[in-house]
């Protein structure tokens, strides 16, 4: 089952605090990669210092290389002190057009040196847009671009007249300087693809948590949404019996008032009977009475006819 991919706004801000971070992992790759190729660049010109004092001290070409070198490694050193200023920029491009001089100037010292330096290139145009970024990159891009074809243009011509060919010691000991610096380049890659592996995985880590959370969030708004929905049951269940309730109730008021009218009817119907019957029964008492005189008046008569 395929998971759905989340969608982020991301606003101004976000992208500002994504850009800073990102600088600042450029800044700190840049002092890292500065370092390396520093000793690096220690490392051969001192090597080159020897072979050019032991073997080639009328070699033009090896002091050159020399002092190439030692200028390029004495930028590499002074750059973790630029960056510290607040001038890291400025001392990662002075690494990296020092190191494409050097690869221009070394394939004119040498025709066995052109192939060499072409992987080298590439190597700075990789190193430049991981330490600049993908716009302030293009620019060195262009010059290893145009570096290169310069070399390989004025080493069929012009540069084999201004450098004699190298002594065979010479160029083995350039060929070892060589290794060395490709094992330097090979080091500084395997950093770069690590580093990157490990930002992907937590990048990779980051999405999953992130969609992990936006799925235990849907299973909670679902879960609340089936409570409300229980509950909104509940309530019309709730309505329907107190309409209920209403309506039983308006009926008992009704029998009740009901009830109340022929208690009243029945109140007054008596009332009116007991009225009849006391008429009546004064009625009877006044007949009685005067069948009670009738009586007196015929004892009377009697005893005046005797």
């Amino acid at each position: 089952m395929q998971q759905a991919k989340v969608q982020l706004t991301i606003g101004a801000e976000e992208q500002a605090q994504v850009d800073a971070l990102m600088q600042a992992r450029r800044a700190q790759f840049s002092i890292l990669a500065t370092r390396i190729l520093g000793i690096v660049f220690i490392i051969e010109a001192a090597l080159a210092f020897l072979l050019w004092v032991l073997f080639a001290r009328d070699s033009l070409q090896l002091l050159i290389g020399i002092i190439l070198t030692s200028v390029i490694a004495l930028s590499a050193g002074v750059h973790p002190w630029l960056a510290r200023a607040g001038y890291g920029q400025l001392g990662t491009n002075l690494v990296l057009e020092g190191f494409l001089f050097l690869l221009f100037v070394t394939s004119l010292l040498d025709s066995v040196a052109l192939p060499v330096v072409a992987p080298c290139y590439l190597f700075i145009s990789v190193l430049s847009i991981l330490m600049l970024g993908s716009r302030r990159s293009i620019w060195v891009t262009v010059q290893s671009a145009i570096a290169f074809v310069a070399g390989m243009v004025l080493q069929q011509g012009p540069a084999q007249e201004w450098f004699p060919p190298l002594d065979p010691g010479v160029r083995i000991g350039g060929a070892v300087i060589g290794v060395l610096a490709f094992l330097a380049m090979a080091f500084i890659l395997r950093r770069i693809v690590l580093g990157q592996e490990g930002h992907l995985r937590q990048s990779e880590l980051a999405v999953l948590e992130i969609e992990h959370r936006a799925q235990v969030e849907r299973e909670q708004g679902a879960q609340i949404q089936q409570a409300r929905d229980e509950i909104e049951a509940l309530a019309a269940t709730e309505r329907e019996q107190r309409q209920a309730l209403e309506v039983l109730i308006g009926q008992i008021r009704d029998s009740a008032a009901n009830l109340h009218t022929a208690a009243a009817e029945i109140l007054a119907a008596s009332a009116q009977q007991m009225a009849g019957a006391a008429e009546q029964n004064a009625s009877v008492t006044q007949t009685m009475a005067t069948v009670e005189e009738v009586r007196a008046t015929m004892s009377q008569t009697a005893e005046r006819a005797q």
